[in-house]
């Protein structure tokens, strides 16, 4: 019993650290995982400066289902940085990281309570389309582009075949500390889901409706 709880403390402590990290900071960020979130996400990755083929305004998802709408329980786990703080690590980034012997355990428990984890596009499926989930379904999302959700987290998800999903800042591909392009597609096709977190991290709600589609359109994954 002992050990169990030793387990799950940490588990619990990161939900925890990641409600009062968004309380704190307005880590408000719209999540958008590209144009058609029921296809196969493409390595290409749009330039700022290509003209799109069509208008922001005229994307839209494939018509729902009809019928009352769907409620589906999904835990989600939220991580940021999966390692150790570098020396003199400020509180945010303090906060934001979670040891990977902490997040080894995290994912043991998760594999022996018979927690099924899931991405994006599988719940995205199953709110929109009646998709059906796995018995106990939980999501694992990485915010940012880490460059240890590549070199850390991810080897620790593909011991239990976890998938999970990485929401990635555009601008940031390829600046130290985060993964470049060749991580991330690498991650694509090990089945995990690549999404978007905007390009530059900006508070969505505090900027002009232009940059606002800037942000998100153009990050677009």
């Amino acid at each position: 019993m002992s050990r169990m709880r030793k387990t799950v403390a940490p588990l619990l402590a990161v939900i925890m650290t990641a409600l009062i990290v968004c309380a704190l900071f307005a880590c408000r960020e719209s999540r958008v995982s590209g144009q058609d979130m029921t296809v196969e996400h493409g390595a290409a990755v749009r330039e700022e400066n290509s003209a799109p083929s069509r208008g922001f305004e005229e994307l839209a998802f494939p018509p729902a289902l009809s019928g009352p709408p769907v409620l589906v329980k999904v835990p989600v786990l939220m991580y940021h940085h999966i390692g150790e703080p570098p020396p003199g690590a400020d509180r945010l980034r303090r906060a934001l990281t979670v040891p990977a012997q902490a997040f080894e355990q995290q994912m043991a428990y998760l594999a022996q309570a018979g927690y099924n984890p899931v991405t994006q596009t599988q719940l995205f499926k199953a709110l929109y389309y009646g998709q059906p989930l796995p018995p106990k379904p939980v999501m694992l999302t990485f915010d940012d582009g880490y460059q240890d959700s590549y070199t850390v987290a991810a080897p620790i998800l593909a011991k239990h075949s976890f998938p999970a999903t990485f929401y990635i800042l555009t601008g940031s591909v390829g600046d130290a500390g985060y993964m470049d392009w060749r991580q991330i597609i690498e991650l694509d096709q090990r089945g995990m889901d690549i999404g978007s977190h905007t390009i530059s991290h900006k508070d969505l709600t505090r900027i002009s409706p232009e940059e606002r589609r800037r942000q998100l359109f153009y990050s677009a994954i």
